[in-house]
């Protein structure tokens, strides 16, 4: 027993010195003026101890400041080191690769890329009420960041001011696009400053990401902030976006001994309240043209998608289910396109499930979406689940083009599960060349009749018999009834604990498919989620609930099959599962 225990803690022992060291090396932006200066941060995880001074070359910039951290969060450390750049001159430059060493070992992330723009930007290009979006020739700044340079020199004279700026002003319908909304002040800011975003009119508009900066404006440098929002028409026609505003204070530098005293004792004096707003902007959102628009469009519109099909396994038995996935990914929120229609397949039944869509994982700009199709061969053979067409428009070409998914091939043998009920209609042959398929006649044998019947002896029985006969029988029945309410009460506690010590979503999904199982004897096995919710409206289950449940099952299927899904929520998810519970529990 101690030598396997020396084993085990050996192992255990030896995989955390062999926890993988992971350099990764990225940057605020890939373009910029050669005012702008450049974040640059080298990130280290997986190390137990000190790292080195990331070392990389660096031709084009200068280097300005380096800030250092780490962090432990559950045994793992991760050191981040952010540099400041400033860009020396215009051009094409490449930072790294980055070397860093840990315990003697070398460890490199690849180097990055970025592009340095002039100073000066071409009169009538970038304007608020100007179409950017035709500035992508080579050597030119993108239009984006046109616009927003312009609209920073017109202001660079006054201390604090706001721009913002769209990637282009005649978008078309749906089409994903960026929106720059940025904060600019050269005197120092008291660090409460509500932030107002701007209202949108025919405008959805999604979450936006921040990050902050510092700009050469003239002779004078600017720091700020940013909010980046990611932007679509709903639908053709004019759409609006309002003004973004910022409250602040300036904070004074006070010469007097008051204002000496308070900057001693770490006060700081306050200027009056003021307030700056962004100018609005008007748009003309374009519709998609119709002609050459394909059968297999569902309204996406952008560029970089990809289409990608599986099957869960390609070898099954006759009857035996097989899971098919077609997994859409791309700019933009694929939530607001219509669903794939997959065709039906001769020799199978087909089971469809509801789609699940959402962001990538540490993305605002780009999403994916998830269909499914649950087939159940009947009969052995080869079958193929044909090619699957979807379509977008480019705007960029200002064509539709389509994806097409792999064909996916499955092999169905014959079903090797014996059937466990008899067939009577199947009997040996006579022997005669006829074969006996059964009997319409048959004979009962022949005994005594009984001396008294069954009626006759509890008509005999007297009044205390009686009544000990019908305690037996009471004792039987709520025996039953008892025995049946401690199982639906032991499927809630089952579940109530197994979702308390759940550690991933497949525990959580266990749990709820095992309570489904117990309580109402609902299989969750290959089973479409439609089905489900029907089989719930069928025990009684109010459509709110069997909703609640609905929303929650396909959350955890997104997490099972969305891509760099994480287990950081758990938690929480766990917590809403032991809520449906509850309600479902309420609801029998």
């Amino acid at each position: 027993m101690k030598k396997y225990l020396i084993t085990l803690l050996l192992f255990c022992f030896s995989g955390l010195l062999w926890a993988e060291v992971v350099v990764t090396a990225e940057v605020d932006k890939t373009y910029l003026t050669k005012t702008d200066e450049l974040h640059f941060t080298v990130t280290v995880t997986g190390a137990q101890g000190p790292v080195s001074t990331p070392e990389f070359s660096l031709p084009g910039f200068n280097r300005y400041y380096m800030m250092q951290g780490t962090e432990i969060i559950n045994g793992s450390q991760t050191n981040t080191f952010t540099y400041t750049l400033l860009p020396r001159f215009v051009g094409t430059h490449t930072i790294g690769p980055v070397e860093v060493i840990y315990n003697g070992d070398v460890y490199k992330a690849d180097a990055v890329t970025v592009q340095v723009f002039a100073d000066d930007i071409p009169e009538g290009v970038g304007g608020a009420s100007e179409d950017v979006s035709g500035a992508q020739n080579t050597g030119a700044l993108p239009a984006l960041e046109q616009a927003i340079q312009k609209q920073a020199k017109a202001q660079g004279r006054q201390p604090v001011f706001m721009t913002a700026a769209v990637s282009t002003l005649t978008p078309y319908v749906n089409q994903p696009i960026t929106l720059s909304v940025r904060f600019y002040y050269s005197v120092p800011i008291h660090n409460n400053a509500p932030y107002t975003k701007p209202s949108v009119s025919n405008i959805f508009m999604e979450s936006p990401t921040s990050s902050e900066g510092r700009q050469r404006i003239g002779n004078t440098y600017f720091s700020y902030f940013e909010q980046r929002y990611t932007i679509s028409g709903v639908t053709a026609g004019e759409a609006v976006i309002g003004p973004a505003s910022v409250h602040y204070y300036t904070t004074n530098s006070d010469d007097s001994v008051f204002g000496m005293l308070d900057h001693f004792l770490g006060g700081t004096t306050l200027g009056k309240e003021q307030s700056v707003s962004s100018k609005p902007i008007r748009m003309q959102i374009k519709p998609l043209p119709t002609q050459g628009k394909p059968s297999s469009f569902y309204g996406a519109v952008g560029s970089g998608y990809t289409l990608t099909s599986k099957v869960d396994r390609n070898e099954v038995e006759a009857g035996e289910a097989v899971t098919f996935t077609l997994t859409v990914q791309g700019p933009g929120n694929l939530k607001t396109t219509g669903d794939i229609k997959i065709p039906d397949i001769t020799g199978f039944k087909t089971y469809p499930a509801s789609p699940t869509a959402d962001w990538l994982p540490n993305s605002t700009s780009r999403s994916f979406k998830i269909f499914k199709n649950v087939f159940v061969p009947g009969a052995s053979g080869t079958y193929t689940i044909p090619s699957i067409s979807w379509s977008y428009f480019d705007p960029n070409t200002q064509t539709y083009k389509t994806l097409r998914s792999k064909e996916q091939v499955i092999q169905v043998t014959p079903s090797t599960k014996q059937d466990r009920d008899v067939n009577f209609a199947v009997t040996a042959p006579t022997g005669s060349g006829f074969q006996t398929l059964g009997q319409d006649i048959h004979y009962l044998k022949t005994t005594s009749a009984p001396k008294q019947n069954i009626l006759n002896a509890l008509n005999n029985l007297s009044f205390i018999n009686w009544l000990a006969l019908m305690w037996l029988t009471g004792c039987i029945f709520f025996a039953f009834v008892g025995k049946k309410s401690l199982e639906l009460k032991h499927a809630f506690s089952t579940a109530r604990g197994q979702l308390k010590k759940a550690q991933n979503y497949e525990d959580i999904s266990d749990a709820l498919a095992q309570y489904l199982q117990q309580k109402f004897n609902i299989s969750t096995a290959s089973t479409p989620l439609r089905t489900i919710e029907q089989e719930l409206k069928d025990k009684g289950i109010t459509l709110q609930v069997v909703n609640d449940f609905a929303a929650l099952w396909t959350e955890l299927e997104n997490y099972r099959f969305a891509p760099q899904a994480g287990n950081d929520n758990i938690a929480q998810i766990s917590e809403r599962a032991l809520e449906v519970v509850k309600k479902l529990e309420a609801n029998k």
